[in-house]
């Protein structure tokens, strides 16, 4: 939780950070503390978020005011996909997010590419760019690996090498 806390007052969180944290993963304080991957998320957690949500309504006003203009843009998407994926009731993926990333990294690059004239620089961007949009495309591998049978079988090789070593 340190890290949370950490890069959300980077952010300008402040003191919000739990809520920040909160409006990030559109998940409960008690459910971000445990890990948000080890818990589903169940009908009283959701309706938990929806009615506390208008209780920190003066927080989260003032919240929005000390985040950077770009943070409130990536959270406006992410609350927008979420809500094209209820409205499709489609389960929940990370594959929406990691499209709006590398779309995200691609509009950053080209943006830094047109405000410098060095070719070095240039390189150095797309070279950078690169390398982000590969991490992006390595993480949705594991993701798609641990949910699949191959996967389990993998992690369980991998633990079982390291435990003979």
């Amino acid at each position: 939780m340190k890290r949370v806390q950490k890069y959300s007052r980077r952010l300008g969180a402040g003191d919000l950070y739990p809520l920040f944290a909160c409006m990030l993963t559109a998940r409960s304080w008690e459910s971000v503390n445990r890990g948000i991957d080890q818990l589903p998320i169940t009908a009283k957690e959701d309706m938990e978020i929806r009615t506390n949500a208008a209780t920190y309504l003066p927080q989260i006003n003032k919240l929005l005011n000390n985040i950077p203009r770009q943070m409130l843009l990536l959270l406006k998407t992410n609350d927008l996909l979420r809500g094209i994926e209820s409205a499709l009731q489609i389960r929940a993926s990370a594959s929406s997010f990691l499209n709006m990333s590398r779309c995200c990294i691609r509009a950053d690059s080209a943006y830094r590419r047109s405000k410098t004239n060095s070719l070095y620089r240039k390189a150095q961007i797309s070279l950078s760019e690169a390398l982000s949009l590969w991490q992006i495309n390595l993480y949705e591998l594991f993701l798609h690996l641990k949910g699949s049978h191959l996967g389990n079988w993998v992690i369980a090789f991998l633990s079982w090498m390291h435990r003979c070593s």
